[in-house]
Formats: structure tokens, C-alpha cells, sequence
């Protein structure tokens, strides 16, 4: 477990490492234009500028690779830093990984590792953002 869990804290690292920027902009309107419509899996409860992460933070990542680890991240992570990535990282809407849109959705594995670290709000603002046709009814 702790070898998964160095792998996935890795990954939250170099991701926010690439998405890192500066907050100065905070007065600024952003939207994030999603090729195709709108991915339910781009849902979160963080703006990526709050979250200071960029709204392409999943990009060169898989789908499936990234549910799995997310799915296996445990519920309490030592480093209070290393646990503030995960909760913003996990929360943050942003364009999501390519693969699969498979079900559950990535919004919705996402939203339960919230709840599994105790972010239970940020579990609920994320699933309000789902179109209620794109929810599964274990979301509802």
C-alpha cells in the first residue's frame, strides 16, 4: 500500500508541478472551452485558479489509470501538504484525462475519494456540477 500510495502522491506532484501558476490573476473571469461539449468527468467544486492548478492538469494522463489510483488512495495521508494536493487536485474542474468515459464517471470516482478523505462538501459541490442526465443513480 505505501509503494501505491508514493506512486499516486508522485503523480499529484508532477501534475500540480506542470500545472503550477501564478495566482495574481485572481480578478480574472476563466472558462474552460471542452472540445465536443461538456464531459461530466470536467466537473469539480474548486475553480482551477483557486485551486492553484491549471484547468489542463489531467492532460497525458489515462482515464483508467488515473480512476484506479484515485480509487485507491487511502483515507488519511500523513503529509498535511501532500493531503492539500489531493483534496484540490480531486476537487479542482478541469478538462479530464483521455480514455474512456466509462462508469463510473471520473467525477464520480473523484467525489467519492473526497468523501473517503473527509471532504464531504467538496464530494457534493463536485456532483452538483454533473448534468443530473449524466449522473449515475449511485451519484443521485
Amino acid at each position: 500500500m505505501r509503494v501505491f500510495l508514493t506512486k499516486f502522491l508522485l503523480v499529484l506532484a508532477f501534475a500540480a508541478g506542470l500545472s503550477a501558476h501564478a495566482s495574481a490573476q485572481s480578478g480574472i473571469v476563466r472558462t474552460l472551452q471542452l472540445d465536443g461539449g461538456f464531459d461530466p468527468a470536467a466537473a469539480g467544486a474548486i475553480d482551477p485558479s483557486d485551486a492553484d492548478l491549471a484547468a489542463n492538469l489531467w492532460r497525458g494522463a489515462d482515464r483508467a489509470d488515473m480512476a484506479r489510483l484515485i480509487a485507491g488512495l487511502p483515507a488519511r495521508i500523513r503529509s498535511a501538504t501532500l493531503a492539500d494536493l489531493a483534496r484540490r487536485t480531486l476537487a479542482v474542474a478541469a478538462k479530464p484525462p483521455d480514455g474512456a468515459k466509462t462508469a463510473p464517471g471520473f467525477a464520480e470516482t473523484r467525489a467519492e475519494a473526497l468523501l473517503a478523505i473527509g471532504q464531504a462538501d467538496l464530494a457534493s459541490r463536485l456532483l452538483a456540477g454533473i448534468p443530473k442526465s449524466s449522473r449515475s443513480e449511485a451519484a443521485d
